[in-house]
């Protein structure tokens, strides 16, 4: 019980955490003229998704176990759209924010890029570890 416990403020409570950032982040009014950077603005979907995925793979692969890789990209994925739904959604209620189909694209490509990225991940330490041995 205690395990299990522990293992969820390891792994969930980060994408918890990070779930509350991207929505105290898409509850600010800004005007985006005034941003330079948000031209940009599906690469930062992308990105701030990505974490997101990465995040998410990290805590589905050490509840489940890593033989669920191919699932838990699409897992992921599929969580980064339904969460991007409800982000777009939450700004049809905030001044100066556009809603866009776009949007929940780009969200759902971050997190399946995030959660591949925390494959490959996996591989180099993998790879790291039969190579040189296990690090203490």
């Amino acid at each position: 019980m205690i395990r299990s416990l522990i293992l969820f403020f390891y792994y969930y409570v980060p994408v918890i955490l990070y779930l509350l950032l991207i929505y105290t982040f898409s509850s600010l009014s800004i005007e985006i003229g005034t941003i330079p950077l948000l031209n940009h603005d599906k690469i930062l979907h992308i990105l701030e998704y990505a974490v997101l995925g990465f995040l998410f793979m990290r805590a589905y692969l050490n509840s489940v176990g890593s033989s669920f890789k191919i699932r838990g990209v699409l897992t992921s994925a599929f969580f980064s759209f339904l969460f991007g739904c409800s982000d777009e959604y939450h700004q049809l209620y905030v001044p100066n924010r556009i809603v866009s189909i776009g949007d929940i694209l780009a969200d759902t490509i971050g997190g399946f890029i995030g959660s591949i990225f925390y494959i490959v991940v996996l591989y180099v330490i993998s790879w790291k570890e039969k190579k040189y041995g296990k690090a203490d």
